[in-house]
């Protein structure tokens, strides 16, 4: 039951890891998934707002 516990504290602590890495890696990634994205909306919405007026 020892063993169950370790091995799932060492579980958990390579996951906060990993997910502290990809946090770090979303944050340096962000500035250029964020503009392709708003270019990727102003492109969809273009049409739709026009069709609308």
């Amino acid at each position: 039951m020892e063993n169950l516990r370790q091995n799932g504290e060492k579980y958990l602590k390579r996951a906060f890891i990993d997910g502290t890495k990809i946090f770090h890696d979303m944050l340096v990634t962000k500035d250029i998934i964020f503009r392709f994205f708003i270019d990727f909306a102003s492109s969809i919405s273009s049409p739709i707002s026009a069709n609308i007026h």
